[in-house]
Order: structure tokens, then sequence, then C-alpha cells
């Protein structure tokens, strides 16, 4: 029998299996799924053979269904195979082999340890050169892969490695500038805060302390960032934190990165202050018309002005006023623990803090306990450090009254937004072994 003829004839002896299974993965029986693409995975390999479009098409298949059934491990095994193929036969730049390869990386990444960091270095490696070959150095998709890469990089300590594509993906991009778009401009300035963090690891503080002056100066500058926003903020605090964590600070030094983080923690109560005269322009908006509603929000507000719905900015406003108060009281954290002063102006923010938000949302309110859960971590942070006996006396006292507080609130509460059950738990334990060695 001709070759040809007897591939026809198998062919839908092939494809049966195949669309079994899909039918199978739409009804949500993705045991029998992965059974029956199994079946067509083999049937192709023999007749088709490991590489044909269509066996590493069914091997993406499987990965796919592996994934919806929590079987992240599994999942690699066969999207790799099918990523492999496809920069054999597409090539890295094919519009195909990027959404694969983007896909595969996000599985790995979600996979805690070490497991697969050499693996997802390779593939950020590859993609970065297709994004550079299809894109360019000024575009959003490089630095978007540089940054990618780099935190690879820094996670397997390759601080050399890394310093040299921020460096390089920085420079190129200055030499051509060619986009000043916001979306562009945010993912520069991230590779400049990851500079500072890999040469601050490096040991070169007057590189790092570079790199996070340009990224600071670049938020500002930036319309989309500006003074109280969230990575202005965080690019400040790393700025302070990485002069204050070195041997010998110069007191003028010191001086001044304490400046960042009162900075820090200025520019974020201020865009509080704006999101409270937002949520009262929302609750009129919604009134009045949902049409036009970005329009009506405040300028200051700059990541709720894309939205259009009056119950969608809403919703966003919550979000970004729980990450904004997270990042206040880390920043406010870190200023009381640097301060010379016996009551530092970070702590006495969260005191004032906790509050407001006792009168505002109630003792036990997820805003609340996170404000405790600030202070008391400062305070035992500050207790180590002090050598007044006294000092060291009163900050154990109120860190164990605020760990009852949280644990006896979590208890009560059950899951807040900002915590969890062990949250709780593990204060309750910290002070139980507190009262223990009174």
């Amino acid at each position: 029998m001709h070759a040809l003829t007897a591939f026809l004839l198998l062919l839908p002896l092939l494809t049966l299996p195949h669309s079994f299974a899909i039918l199978l993965r739409k009804l949500g029986k993705y045991d029998e799924a992965v059974e029956a693409y199994m079946r067509a995975l083999n049937a192709l390999e023999q007749s088709c053979g490991p590489d044909d479009a269509k066996t590493t098409a069914c091997c993406h298949n499987i990965g796919m269904v592996l994934q919806l059934k929590g079987d992240s491990r599994g999942a690699i095994k066969y999207l790799r195979r099918d990523v492999d193929a496809l920069f054999r036969k597409l090539g890295p730049t094919h519009a195909d082999t990027i959404k694969s390869t983007s896909h595969l990386i996000k599985i790995m990444d979600s996979i805690k340890g070490d497991e697969f960091q050499v693996q997802m270095m390779e593939l950020k490696a590859k993609q970065l050169e297709a994004e550079f070959a299809i894109h360019g150095a000024g575009s959003i998709e490089y630095l978007d892969a540089v940054h990618s890469l780099a935190e690879t990089l820094l996670h397997e300590g390759k601080f050399d490695e890394a310093s040299r594509q921020l460096k390089g993906a920085i420079q190129l991009y200055e030499k051509s500038h060619t986009s000043d778009h916001a979306e562009v401009v945010t993912a520069l300035l991230v590779c400049k805060n990851n500079l500072g963090m890999s040469l601050n690891y490096q040991g070169d503080k007057n590189g790092a302390e570079k790199a996070y002056k340009d990224c600071v100066k670049g938020y500002l500058a930036c319309p989309k960032h500006g003074e109280g926003h969230i990575s202005t903020a965080l690019a400040r605090n790393n700025l302070a934190m990485m002069i204050l964590d070195s041997e010998n600070v110069p007191e003028h030094k010191k001086t001044e990165a304490l400046g960042f983080l009162e900075l820090a923690i200025a520019g974020l109560e201020e865009e509080q202050r704006k999101m409270s005269d937002v949520r009262v322009l929302s609750k009129n908006a919604q009134q009045k018309s949902k049409k036009n509603y970005g329009k009506r929000l405040s300028k200051g507000i700059s990541s709720l002005m894309s939205f259009g719905e009056g119950q969608e900015a809403e919703e966003t406003l919550k979000q970004d006023e729980g990450e904004m108060k997270e990042v206040l009281g880390v920043i406010a954290g870190n200023l009381a623990s640097h301060s010379d002063e016996a009551d530092g102006g970070g702590m006495e923010h969260l005191r004032a803090s906790i509050r407001k938000n006792e009168k505002k949302f109630g003792k036990s309110s997820s805003d609340t306990l996170l404000d405790c859960h600030n202070l008391a971590v400062t305070l035992v942070e500050a207790m180590k450090r002090s050598q007044d006996d006294r000092l060291r006396a009163s900050y154990l006292k109120e860190a164990m009254d605020l760990a009852k507080r949280i644990s006896e609130g979590i208890e009560k509460q059950g899951e807040l937004s900002h915590f969890s059950k062990n949250d709780g738990e593990n204060w309750g334990r910290w002070l139980a072994r507190k009262e223990g060695k009174k």
C-alpha cells in the first residue's frame, strides 16, 4: 500500500483520541483527558515522529491539562518539550515560541525553591535575545525581559551577570532613546532599581547609590508616578536602607537617608489624602453618571485614570489603599528602627495610624491590626538594639500588648485581608515565650 494512502486511512484513528481529549478537557474531566491525550501522543509519535507539529501540539495540550490539575511539574515536562520544538522549527522570534516560552517560565516561577531556576535562566536569556531582535532596545518588551532575567540571576547569586545585563539594557535605551512612553519609562526605572540592588549585593555602594538616585529622580519626573506613588516611595526606601545598613555610616549620610524615608512617608500620606477625596468623588460620580468617570478622578491618583466605570475604580481604589498602607507601615518601621530618638517618628506615625483606624474601622479591623503588626515588629527590632534597660522594658511591654491584641483579633475575626490564621498563631507563640521568661 502506498505510504500516503496508509497515512490517510490511519489519520481518523490518530485524531479521534485527540478530539475526545479536547471534549473531556472542556467538560472538566482532566484525568480522563490526560489519558486520552497520552493515547493520542503515543499514536502520533509512532506515525508522525516525535518532532512533528501535531505531536508537539499534543504535548502542549497535555501540559495545559496537567496544569489545570495542579500538577505543575508534570506540566513543565510536556510544555518544555513543546517549547524546544518551537525553537527548532519556528525560531526564537516567532510569536508562538515567545507566547509558549512565557507561559512555561510563569509555571516554573510558581514553584518555590531552586528546582527550575537554571532552566528559567536559560529560557529567559533566549526570550531576551528574541525581544531585542523583534522590538529593539527602547521597547517595553525588551526591558521587561531584562528585568525578568535579572531577577532570576539575583536569586541565583549571579550579581556580576545581573549587573552586566541591566547596565547594558540601560545604556542601550539611553543611547537609542526611542520612546518616552510612560510604560517604557517605568520598565526602565524597574531595571535601574534592580541595578541598585545588584550593585549593593556586589558591595559597590557608590554605584548602587547612583542607580537608586537615578531611579528616584526618574519616578519623580514621570507623569505616571510622581511624589506620592508607591514605586517612588519604595525606591526612596531602598536607597535609604542601602545607606543605613552599611558599616560605619557617616552622620551626614545617615541624616540624608532618614530624610529619604521621611519624604517617602510624607508622599504616601499626601496620596492617601487624595484617595479620600477621590472616594467622595467616586460616590458622587456613581450617583450622577458612569460616563467619562476616569476624567473626574483626581489627577494625583494616576493609577485610577484609565478606569471608566465607577465601581471598577472603587475596587481598584481599595486595593491601592491596602497596598499603600502596607508599604507605609514598612517604611515607618524602618524610620523608627534607625532613628536615634527614643520614640522615633516612625513609631509615632504607626501609633497615630492605629488610633485613626480604630475610630474609622474598629479595633479588630484588618487595617488596625496591620498597623499593630508593623509597630510590634518595629518595637521588637528596637528592643534588640537598645542599650537602655528602661526603654527595652517599655518596648517589650508595648510589643506584648500588641501581640496579644493581634492574636485575639485574628482568632475572633478569622481570615482577614492582610492576615491569615497562622499570623495570629505566630504572634500567640511569641507572646507565650515572652510571658514564660517573666
